[in-house]
């Protein structure tokens, strides 16, 4: 009797290890097939220009490039208390931000091309964000290319040309429309505080 139990438990445990080693062999597999999709993402992130699988050393060399036009970007800094944002995600990029009078959020950017010999692009953009409808109003231009070969007052009237464009730009300029942006309720419950968050993180121009 006590041998037929023990015989019974140890077939019912042994069908019961059987059962576990085929849900490791799935998981494991499962982790395999998510470890795939990651190396597949982070090629496909990086052949469309994302920044968020850089190495070290490539971050490091996008910060030694970015620092030959550092000079101009710190005089704009200094003259217009911009907030600076570097390097987004390891991204090669640098912004200018700051908030305009009739509305939102202004940005002049500064991208570096990878594979060239020190060539940028000058860009703005300009946001205006509608809490109640979730939806951003944009508008956003390449200013021009520069290419770095030891002096800087071509570069310089780039970035004084997008300050003066959008300094331009009214309201109704505004031609980009992204609805959907549900994250913003996620963290602010008004549009006071909304708007609240974005005064005390980006300078105000007058403009």
């Amino acid at each position: 009797m006590v041998f037929g139990n023990i015989r019974r438990f140890a077939i019912k445990l042994n069908v019961l290890i059987h059962k576990l080693e085929v849900k490791f062999v799935r998981f494991a597999s499962f982790i395999m097939q998510l470890l795939k999709l990651e190396d597949f993402l982070k090629k496909k992130f990086n052949d469309l220009g994302g920044g968020l699988y850089y190495s070290d050393d490539e971050i490091n060399n996008f910060k030694e490039v970015f620092s030959l036009v550092s000079p101009v970007i710190q005089d704009y800094i200094n003259k217009y208390n911009f907030l600076l944002e570097q390097y987004p995600y390891g991204y090669p990029k640098c912004s200018l931000f700051f908030r305009r009078r009739i509305g939102g959020v202004a940005q002049i950017y500064i991208d570096y091309l990878q594979g060239t010999r020190y060539e940028f692009i000058v860009g703005v953009i300009w946001s205006v964000d509608e809490f109640e409808t979730e939806t951003r109003h944009s508008k956003y231009v390449e200013i021009g290319r520069f290419k770095y070969a030891g002096e800087l007052k071509f570069f310089s009237r780039l970035l004084e040309k997008a300050l003066k464009t959008i300094k331009n730009w009214k309201l109704e300029d505004l031609d980009q429309h992204h609805g959907g942006m549900t994250i913003w309720k996620q963290h602010w419950h008004t549009k006071e505080e909304f708007l609240l968050s974005e005064q005390r993180r980006y300078p105000l121009l007058d403009m």
